[in-house]
């Protein structure tokens, strides 16, 4: 009996420890993405096989562009500068100025809010997209000041 209490003791101390220092490698991180200096809400941010999509009118925005809804077309139009980018959701291809563009994952609406993929996005867009793995985040910059445009009104 004593052995047994041993053992079992023995047990659940390894488990803890196992728990802590190697935890499960297929337990989903948090993943953050920084979008000119401004962090997205979690919600903002979904995750898919890999690949990191975002809300598009609150990601698009963040870097400066405009965001028009065509329900009757079931299309998004998004206008930066000279730049005009068409999404579909549903669809794996986008078109900036006419283009046609590959996306990894299509664009989807979930919960009335449409998610596309971030780095296609971000680059037709004109932005540098970098991964930092230490902080597990993406870091999206296109220089554009959301606070620096509302100051010169």
């Amino acid at each position: 009996m004593y052995r047994l209490k041993i053992f079992l003791v023995f047990a659940v101390v390894m488990i803890f420890f196992q728990s802590v220092f190697f935890p499960a490698t297929g337990m989903a991180r948090q993943i953050y993405v920084n979008v000119n200096g401004q962090i997205l809400n979690s919600s903002d941010i979904l995750i898919e096989n890999g690949h990191t999509l975002v809300s598009c009118r609150v990601f698009s925005e963040q870097l400066g562009a405009a965001v028009k809804w065509n329900a009757g077309a079931r299309t998004v139009t998004i206008t930066r500068k000279q730049d005009i980018i068409r999404l579909t959701p549903g669809s794996a291809t986008a078109f900036k100025n006419g283009a046609k563009i590959n996306l990894d994952v299509s664009a989807k609406i979930i919960g009335g809010r449409l998610y596309v993929p971030l780095k296609a996005l971000a680059e037709s867009l004109g932005a540098k997209v970098v991964w930092d793995e230490a902080r597990s985040t993406v870091l999206v910059d296109n220089g554009y000041c959301p606070v620096c445009v509302s100051l010169k009104k």
